[in-house]
């Protein structure tokens, strides 16, 4: 084997250790990816079971004949679970990265 050779060996070597950590930093990124789609999904699960149970309970008002203390409770617990959905959605948001 010529030094060209052992020469053309070791870049390729260094190529391929690096094609290897390009490839790990992937790995990481995809299971970053993955974890945050599914705090997304959790999130957007959670926010569906909400307005079901908004929506369950409107209409329980309007069959009781529109009872405006039921109405009234109605409302207040819909601004709270809006507060609640828009906390747990900012908390579960990633900070931008800066570029």
């Amino acid at each position: 084997m010529d030094v060209l050779q052992v020469v053309r060996i070791k870049h390729l070597s260094a190529f391929i250790d690096q094609l290897i950590a390009k490839v790990s930093d992937m790995s990481a990124e995809s299971d970053r990816l993955v974890a945050s789609v599914t705090r997304i999904r959790s999130v957007a699960d959670s926010m569906a079971a909400v307005l079901a149970d908004v929506k369950t309970r409107l209409d329980a008002a309007i069959a009781a004949g529109n009872d405006p203390a039921l109405l009234a409770q109605l409302s207040a617990d819909l601004e709270q679970e809006s507060d609640e959905i828009v906390a747990a959605t900012l908390a579960n948001t990633p900070a931008q990265p800066t570029p």
